[in-house]
């Protein structure tokens, strides 16, 4: 069971994570998920150092005094806004899901 922290919000558990992949890379995998009523991605990061770790947790600090500041430019931003946990261990991170693109030729 994975469960995420948001710094205004609160804890969360989210259960088929595992089952909602949208992607895949070298450092981890996203997931598909939603809390609190909003939709959300997560991604489990593999093999996660503490560094990788205090970065994250730092950035994350950091989201609310970025949306005061610039809201519009930060919907589209794939930036860290919670942390994700399972079984105790600080194993993602979840952020906001990004409004689609249409690109014109």
């Amino acid at each position: 069971m994975y469960s995420v922290i948001f710094p205004n919000e609160g804890k969360s558990d989210v259960s088929g994570l595992d089952v909602s992949k949208i992607g895949s890379g070298a450092t981890g995998t996203v997931y598909a998920f939603e809390a609190f009523g909003c939709k959300y991605a997560a991604k489990i990061i593999k093999n996660i150092s503490d560094d990788a770790r205090d970065k994250i947790q730092a950035m994350i600090s950091m989201s609310s005094t970025l949306r005061k500041r610039n809201e519009s430019l930060f919907d589209h931003l794939a930036w860290p806004v919670g942390e994700i946990y399972k079984e105790g261990e600080f194993v993602g991170f979840a952020m906001q899901v990004l409004p689609a693109v249409q690109f014109i030729p």
